[in-house]
């Protein structure tokens, strides 16, 4: 790297206060370590950037809701700022409308290496490097919207390499910054040479079973007139997957086979927490139907021992119809009672909506092909079948 290159390590969206949620059963071993990673992720956020001895640590904000806050997570928060104050590492803290700084103890005081965003106004940050030269950053305090405006920053010329940062992506064209780093969204790098560069940090560790895939931060190589160099760190303490399955048969021991010969073709890094969502791939109704049987109990059983056994990293957060919502980790109702509702739903709102206009012929079903259509009448009519077929172990057609 050339002597005037500015190593910047960018992240957000801590939410300290939030958990991992979504994991029907844990092995006791993993207790935890399922209980703590979100701070685990931000602790790696803090080892990679004292290992890499990084010139500033960037905080885009949403760090933490101080009504949903525990004194554990200013306790944890401290430590890991005085962390990076022992290291000489520069940190330049956002605060975002989840933040609300003012409501933030009194007694928490931040080291002397953090420069924080605080006026309404635009405010530069020049953070000196080695080389004698420095970095500008550019930010505004939280104001209670939602969105920053580029505009808010427009006539802001600084000399060197400069970003934006905000605790979302900037709407509005923007001044000629090098880039804008931005949190409130999942990893991404945009280049738009008619506006600006956006880079969004993503979050260090992901929630629920809808954030698949790894989570980190960014690592920013800044060189005054050049390309950012930008890389991808991976901070994940748990990594959720969803893992789909294609189903020919309805019996549990087949299903159960088809599963497990699929997550045998998959590899899972058992230095972090793994918890997999099983999609089944199938137009059998029996299957579409099992969240209503105790079909899906025996089978996530049998599933989480196999789990078990394997490796104690291993977790499942449910198993689901392709396009059904995740029936693993609700309580299910009484197949007779469910069946009977959706009846009761379609009579009520169903008949007098559905459109058959164009699948049947006018002359001779003059009132139906009249009616208009209705996708959620045509859902329960689908679902009140497929119950149909499980229950009464009747075909498609008959239970038509």
């Amino acid at each position: 790297m050339g002597s005037n290159t500015a190593r910047i390590l960018f992240t957000a969206d801590w939410r300290l206060h939030e958990v991992c949620e979504g994991i029907i059963r844990v092995s006791p071993s993993s207790i935890d370590r399922l209980a703590n990673a979100p701070r685990d992720a931000v602790r790696r956020v803090v080892d990679f950037a004292i290992q890499e001895q990084v010139d500033v640590l960037v905080n885009a904000g949403n760090t933490l809701a101080p009504d949903m806050a525990c004194p554990s997570d200013y306790r944890f928060l401290d430590g890991e700022l005085e962390r990076l104050a022992k290291a000489n590492i520069d940190v330049v803290w956002n605060w975002s409308p989840l933040d609300q700084p003012q409501h933030w103890p009194r007694s928490f005081q931040f080291p002397s290496n953090v420069q924080q965003f605080t006026s309404p106004s635009p405010q530069v940050f020049e953070i000196p490097l080695e080389s004698g030269k420095h970095i500008n950053f550019v930010g505004i305090g939280s104001i209670g919207n939602e969105s920053v405006l580029s505009e808010w920053f427009d006539g802001i010329e600084l000399p060197g390499t400069t970003f934006g940062v905000s605790h979302s992506p900037p709407q509005g064209d923007g001044p000629g910054f090098n880039g804008w780093l931005a949190g409130g969204k999942a990893y991404s790098v945009v280049r738009d040479d008619e506006r600006f560069q956006l880079i969004i940090a993503g979050s260090p560790q992901s929630r629920s079973p809808k954030q698949t895939g790894p989570h980190g931060a960014v690592l920013i190589d800044a060189s005054p007139n050049e390309e950012s160099d930008i890389q991808f760190i991976d901070t994940s303490a748990l990594e959720y997957h969803n893992l789909q399955v294609a189903v020919q048969d309805n019996h549990p021991d087949a299903l159960l086979e088809t599963i497990l010969d699929q997550l045998a073709n998959r590899t899972f890094d058992e230095q972090i927490l793994n918890a997999i969502e099983i999609e089944l791939l199938t137009e059998i109704p029996a299957v579409h139907s099992m969240s209503l049987t105790d079909t899906s109990d025996a089978l996530i059983e049998n599933i989480q021992s196999i789990f078990a056994e394997v490796s104690s990293s291993l977790s499942l957060t449910g198993i689901s119809g392709a396009g059904d919502p995740d029936f693993g980790s609700a309580d299910h109702e009484e197949v007779i009672g469910e069946f009977l509702f959706a009846v009761k739903q379609l009579a009520e709102s169903g008949w007098e909506q559905l459109s058959l206009s164009q699948y049947l012929p006018p002359e001779r079903f003059k009132e139906l092909s009249a009616l208009t259509e209705d996708l959620e009448g045509l859902n329960i009519i689908n679902r009140a079948a497929s119950l149909a077929v499980s229950l009464f172990e009747r075909t498609d057609r008959e239970a038509a």
